[in-house]
C-alpha cells in the first residue's frame, strides 16, 4: 500500500500527461446589468469537500465575494446571476503561512544538501551568497510589480487564495500591490476582517551573541506593545530554524535552536500572566521545540502558538525537521509554508503533498497516524485559525468566498486522492472574493473577461490557462515574463517554471527528496523484514 503510494507520487505530472481534458461543466447566465447597479452574483454547483476530506453535492450561492449559501436544492436563480455547474470537486482556497516574496521566479539552489546545522550556516555559504547576488541583480524597477505577479500566479496553480506578505511592504506601493491577485496576509483589506486589527510578519526577533546566546530585536518590543493595546489579529514570525534531532541520527538538535526558542520562553513578555488577550502567534520552523518537553509543549498552548511546517525547506537545507506527528498528538495547531523557490516548494499544495509522502515513509509499516484530512486542514481550517480569521478555510455561508476546482480525469478518485495526487495542470478554476481570477479560459473568461493567457512558452500544461489581471496594473505578462526571463539568462541562469509538470530541475529536486526518504525510512526496514 505504502510503495505504491511512493510510485504514485514519484509518477506525477507523467502519468496524466495523456489525458484530455473533458469539457464536463456548463455555464447559464441570467441577463446580466452592470455591476455598479446589482450585486456580483454566482451559483456554483458541484462536489463541495468538507473539512473531514469528504465531498457532498451542493449549490454554493455567493453575492459580492461572500457565500451566502450551501445547498442540496437549487435556489431560485435571481436576477443578474451566473450559474455554473463544475463536475469535479470544490476545494476551500488553501492558505500558505510561510513564503517570501519575489524569489519564486529563482530556479532551484543546487548548494542545498541537507548539509546545515542551522539557517545561520547556510547565509554564510559562499555558494549562497552568490545565488543571491544573482536574485538581486533582477530586482530592477521595471520588475517590481512583475516579481510579485510572477509569485502570486505560481502559487495559483496551487490553489492557494491566502499567503503570507504577498506585497512590497513600503507605502508607495500598497494601493498597487492590492490590485494584484492573491490576499496577503499584510493587507488589512485583503483580510476583510474590517477590525482595524492587523496580522504582522517579522522575518526573526532575536540575533544570536558570539557567547552562543540570543539578544532580543526591535520587533519582539513591537510585537508586545501592539498585542498589549489589542491591534494585532495575529503574528508570524520566522524563529529557530535548524537541526530538530528527531531525523538525523548521526546528530542531536541544533544547541543555537534550542537556545533561540528557550530565550523565547524567557522572555519577560511570556512571564506576565496579565498580557491577555491572546491572539494567536505562528511560529515557522521552531526547530528548538521539543516535543517530548511539557514545558515547551504547555508553553505553545498557554500563549496560544502554532508551528508553521515547511518540510521540503527543512530537509534540503537540514536533513532534519520537527516531530509533527508528536505535536499533533499532544494537541499542538499545525499549517503549513512552502517557503521558496531556492529550497522549498513552488506552493502550498505541492509541500502538502511531500508531507504525504513523508509521513507515510516514517510510520511504515505502520499506517501513518497523521491523516489526509489532517494535512488537508494545515492549509485550510488550521491556518485560518493561526490567524483568527473566522471566515476563510472551509466553504460555508458567510466565509469569504475563496475557492477552487479540481476535475481528475478519473471521476472515480476521491476528493483526497484527488488533492495529492492529481496533476496540478486539472485544477480547472481558483477564485478568490467570487471572482474567477485563474484556470481554463472556458471556465474563467466567462465570468471574468479581464484575463491574459499564461505564457504559452511553457507548454502543453499551460495551454489556455488564463489569470486575471486588474486593468489598473497596465501590465503585459506575457511580455514582462519574457523581459524577466531574458534577464535571468544575461545572469546565466534560467527561471523557476510557473507549473510542477512543465519545470524539469524542480522534479528532479522533489524526486531525489523523495529518495532520500525512502532510503532513509522504508529502504532499511524492507531489508530487515527481508
Amino acid at each position: 500500500m505504502h510503495t505504491n503510494a511512493f510510485q504514485r507520487f514519484l509518477i506525477l505530472g507523467t502519468i496524466l500527461a495523456g489525458f484530455i481534458l473533458p469539457p464536463a461543466h456548463a455555464q447559464e447566465t441570467v441577463p446580466q446589468p452592470p455591476e455598479s447597479q446589482e450585486p456580483r452574483r454566482i451559483l456554483l454547483h458541484g462536489k463541495v469537500v468538507q473539512k473531514d476530506g469528504s465531498a457532498k453535492k451542493r449549490y454554493v450561492y455567493i453575492e459580492d465575494g461572500v457565500i451566502q449559501s450551501v445547498t442540496y436544492k437549487r435556489p431560485k436563480l435571481l436576477k443578474g446571476i451566473r450559474f455554473v455547474h463544475e463536475a469535479g470537486y470544490i476545494y476551500p482556497g488553501l492558505i500558505d503561512l510561510h513564503t517570501h516574496i519575489t524569489y519564486n521566479i529563482m530556479p532551484v539552489w543546487g548548494g542545498a544538501q541537507s548539509q546545515f546545522s542551522n539557517r545561520f550556516e547556510w547565509r554564510k555559504n559562499e555558494d549562497y551568497k552568490n545565488f543571491r547576488d544573482i536574485y538581486k541583480a533582477l530586482t530592477i524597477p521595471d520588475f517590481k510589480f512583475g516579481l510579485l505577479l510572477y509569485d502570486e500566479i505560481q502559487a495559483l496553480a496551487g490553489g492557494t487564495t491566502l499567503i503570507q506578505e504577498s506585497g512590497i511592504i513600503d507605502n508607495e506601493s500598497k494601493d498597487v500591490t492590492r490590485r494584484l491577485v492573491v490576499r496577503g496576509t499584510d493587507f488589512e483589506d485583503d483580510l476583510e476582517l474590517n477590525n482595524g486589527k492587523k496580522v504582522a510578519s517579522s522575518f526573526e526577533i532575536f540575533a544570536p551573541k558570539a557567547d552562543g546566546t540570543f539578544a532580543a530585536k526591535d520587533a519582539l518590543e513591537s510585537f508586545a506593545k501592539r498585542r498589549s493595546e489589542d491591534k494585532l489579529q495575529a503574528y508570524i514570525v520566522h524563529l529557530a530554524e535548524g537541526r530538530t534531532g528527531f531525523l538525523r541520527t548521526d546528530q542531536s538538535f541544533d544547541p543555537s535552536c534550542r537556545a533561540e526558542f528557550e530565550t523565547l520562553m524567557a522572555h519577560p513578555y511570556f512571564s506576565d500572566p496579565e498580557n491577555t488577550p491572546k491572539p494567536p502567534v505562528a511560529l515557522i520552523h521552531s526547530s528548538g521545540i521539543d516535543p517530548q518537553n511539557d514545558a515547551h509543549i504547555n508553553f505553545l498552548k498557554t500563549w496560544n502558538m502554532g508551528i508553521v511546517w515547511s518540510l521540503v525547506s527543512n530537509l534540503l537545507l537540514y536533513g532534519d525537521t520537527l516531530d509533527i506527528p508528536t505535536l499533533l498528538q499532544k494537541g499542538v495547531l499545525i499549517a503549513l509554508g512552502s517557503d521558496w523557490s531556492p529550497s522549498g516548494s513552488k506552493h502550498v499544495l505541492d509541500e502538502a503533498r511531500m508531507a504525504r509522502f513523508y509521513l507515510d515513509m516514517i510510520a511504515y509499516p505502520n499506517p501513518s497516524p497523521v491523516s489526509d484530512a489532517e494535512i488537508f486542514q494545515m492549509m485550510t481550517t488550521n491556518a485560518a485559525q493561526m490567524i483568527d480569521h473566522p471566515r476563510l478555510g472551509g466553504i460555508k455561508p458567510g466565509n469569504l468566498a475563496d475557492l477552487f476546482v479540481i476535475e481528475d480525469p478519473d471521476p472515480s478518485v476521491s476528493p483526497m486522492k484527488a488533492l495529492f495526487y492529481t496533476d496540478v495542470k486539472y485544477i480547472t478554476m481558483v477564485m478568490i472574493r467570487g471572482r474567477a481570477v485563474y484556470g481554463y479560459e472556458d471556465r474563467v473568461r466567462p465570468l471574468e473577461p479581464n484575463v491574459q493567457l499564461l505564457p504559452q512558452i511553457e507548454g502543453e500544461p499551460v495551454l489556455n490557462k488564463v489569470v486575471y489581471m486588474d486593468p489598473a496594473l497596465n501590465l503585459n505578462l506575457e511580455e514582462t515574463i519574457g523581459k524577466m526571463e531574458a534577464h535571468l539568462k544575461t545572469l546565466g541562469v534560467y527561471r523557476n517554471n510557473l507549473l510542477t509538470s512543465t519545470d524539469k530541475p524542480y522534479q528532479e529536486r522533489m524526486f531525489q527528496l523523495q529518495q532520500m526518504i525512502f532510503n532513509t525510512f522504508l529502504a532499511p526496514r524492507l531489508k530487515k523484514k527481508e
